[in-house]
């Protein structure tokens, strides 16, 4: 979350599902949302939030994926941030706002979801696409 920093997010999948971040210096660490099971689960590519204070990542809400976002603190209340008839995953934070994927159409969308709450297409995918967060471009 900042320059230096060995605090780290990271998801683990399955019906008991859990959120959380660790510091790799100290070993302290902090469970961010677990449990969630049921018509929750499966928390899925967790990132931070430019400023490190919150985590978005995406899950299951009745079973459709949604990009949540919670702050970095223990047991921290979910806010849903995007959700569609399609699935929504693979988000990311930006400067400018939270990216992520719109799966279900001919071929991946990345949209953009901006501080005010608008959203916006941002590229068609010539080809399907996975992980886009991944390459951080």
């Amino acid at each position: 979350p900042q320059a230096g920093s060995r605090v780290i997010a990271f998801t683990q999948q399955g019906c008991d599902g859990a959120v959380r971040i660790l510091n790799l210096d100290t070993g302290a660490g902090a469970q961010i949302a677990a449990g969630i099971c049921g018509p929750l689960g499966q928390p899925d590519l967790v990132d931070w939030s430019p400023s490190g204070d919150s985590l978005v990542f995406d899950m299951y809400i009745n079973n459709r994926k949604a990009v949540i976002v919670a702050a970095a603190t223990q047991n921290a209340p979910l806010t849903k941030r995007v959700s569609a008839s399609f699935h929504v995953q693979e988000a990311f934070w930006r400067p400018e706002g939270i990216l992520f994927q719109l799966q279900g159409t001919l071929y991946g969308q990345i949209y953009l979801r901006r501080a005010d709450g608008t959203v916006v297409r941002v590229v068609r995918a010539a080809k399907d696409l996975h992980f886009p967060g991944m390459s951080k471009q």
